[in-house]
């Protein structure tokens, strides 16, 4: 049986299974026949939100020429860094844990300094 976050992590990974489709103009018995699944298969894990299978999962991605985690993080999760960021975090990498801490105090008071409280 599956739990609340099973059943939600599978509405999620539907919702964009679905927008994709959206994006491409297909139907649900367009991607099943592509997918070699059945459409009954597909509207289950529409409406009873389980869990679908890695091999489902892989072959809905490969029918919408998509990547796999494509379906599993959303675009809006994702965060684009710019130059400046990438090199930040790059270096950010290369200190120790105390170093680190250090950093982060002396940005928050950078911070609190710039702000007109």
């Amino acid at each position: 049986m599956n739990n609340i976050n099973d059943k939600n992590e599978s509405k999620l990974i539907y919702e964009r299974v679905d927008k994709t489709m959206k994006r491409q103009g297909t139907t649900i018995y367009a991607l099943a026949l592509k997918a070699e699944v059945s459409h009954a298969t597909i509207y289950k894990w529409r409406d009873t939100h389980s869990m679908p299978s890695i091999h489902l999962l892989k072959n809905i991605c490969r029918a919408l020429d998509i990547k796999f985690q494509d379906i599993l993080i959303d675009d809006d999760q994702l965060i684009h860094l710019d130059e400046n960021e990438k090199e930040f975090f790059a270096e950010w990498r290369k200190l120790e844990q105390g170093q680190k801490l250090a950093l982060m105090e002396a940005m928050k008071s950078m911070i609190k300094g710039f702000s007109k409280d």
